[in-house]
C-alpha cells in the first residue's frame, strides 16, 4: 500500500512531524520536511504530497501568524487539528553522559523554554534551526561532548541517546497543528467536529458584534476568536473565528448568511475533526 505522503516544517524528529503521526496513527505515512510554511502551502496545492502539517498557535508563543495569512491566500482546506505536547531533551552521541556535554545546538524556540536547564549547565549554545542535523554531523567526526535540545522521536530517527528529559520550564506547553488538504473533509467519524473562518469588519461601532451575535443568537459555540494584522494595511485586521459545528448544520448556514451581510471579507477554511 502506498504511503501518505505529508508535509511538515522543519527536520526529521520535529514536532510538526510527530502531528503528522498523530493524525494517522493506523495508517503508513512519508513525512516531507520543509523549510518554510510556504513550502507546506506549495507542496499540497501541486499534489506533490497528501496533506500538509502546520502550526497554528501555541499556549506560550501565542499564534502563528504567517500561517493564517496563508491559508487566506491558499485555495486549501482545514482538514483536520490536533495538538502535541512539547517535552524537551537534552540529546547526545551514543554513549555520552551529561557532564560530558560542552556545547549544545538548540532551536531558538527551544532556547526560550530551556534557559534555566542551559545557564544551570553552563552550555555553551549554538542557535540552529536544524540542531539534530547539525549534531549528527559533528557526533560522525568524533566529537564526544556537542548535544542538542529535541524530542525523543528525533534521538530515535538519528541514533542518538536521550541524556536527560524535560529539561523545559514550562510543563504545560502544548502545540496546536492544523492538517491542510487540497478537499474538504466529508469523513463521518466519532470526533468533536470545529469549523474554522476569517472574516473582515467594516469601521463602525458595534461591527464585530453584530457578526458574533449570528452566532450567538443560535446556540453555536465560540472556541476561539483572534485579530490578524493585513499585510500592507496597517492597523486594518481581520478575524479568524473556530467554533464547535458542522457547515452542514443549518443553524450554521444561516449564520453564515448574516456574517457574510455584515462583513467586507468571508471565507470558509474547513470544518474538520478535532483529535487529542
Amino acid at each position: 500500500m502506498e504511503k501518505i505522503k505529508i508535509a511538515f516544517q522543519g527536520e526529521s524528529g520535529s514536532y510538526g512531524e510527530e502531528a503528522a503521526y498523530n493524525f494517522f496513527k493506523d495508517k503508513e505515512i512519508k513525512g516531507i520536511p520543509c523549510d518554510f510554511f510556504e513550502d507546506i502551502f506549495e507542496a499540497v496545492e501541486n499534489g506533490s504530497v497528501d496533506f500538509g502539517v502546520v502550526p497554528v498557535e501555541n499556549t506560550l508563543r501565542g499564534s502563528e501568524g504567517e500561517v493564517f495569512n496563508l491559508l487566506i491566500k491558499s485555495p486549501l482546506f482545514i482538514y483536520g487539528e490536533t495538538e502535541i505536547r512539547v517535552d524537551y531533551c537534552l540529546i547526545g552521541p551514543q554513549g555520552v553522559r551529561e557532564n560530558k556535554i560542552k556545547r549544545i545546538f538548540a532551536h531558538p524556540d527551544a532556547l526560550r523554554q530551556t534557559r534555566e536547564y542551559i545557564k544551570d549547565r553552563k552550555f555553551v549554545v549554538v542557535p540552529s534551526y536544524h540542531p539534530m542535523e547539525s549534531l549528527k554531523v559533528v557526533a560522525d567526526k568524533g566529537d564526544k561532548n556537542t548535544g542538542a535540545i529535541f524530542n525523543e522521536r528525533a534521538a530515535e530517527n538519528f541514533d542518538m541517546d536521550i541524556i536527560e528529559r524535560r529539561v523545559e520550564i514550562e510543563e504545560e506547553d502544548f502545540t496546536r497543528y492544523f492538517l491542510i488538504a487540497r478537499r474538504e473533509n466529508k469523513e463521518n467519524d466519532n470526533f468533536v467536529k470545529n469549523t474554522s473562518v476569517v472574516f473582515q469588519t467594516g469601521h463602525k461601532p458595534g461591527s464585530l458584534l453584530q457578526i458574533i451575535s449570528e452566532f450567538s443568537e443560535r446556540g453555536i459555540n465560540l472556541t476561539r476568536l483572534e485579530s490578524q494584522p493585513i499585510a500592507g494595511h496597517p492597523w486594518v485586521y481581520r478575524f479568524f473565528l473556530d467554533f464547535e459545528g458542522d457547515k452542514e448544520d443549518p443553524r450554521v448556514k444561516k449564520a453564515f448568511g448574516g456574517v457574510k451581510q455584515k462583513s467586507l471579507f468571508f471565507k470558509f477554511l474547513g470544518t474538520y475533526p478535532v483529535k487529542k
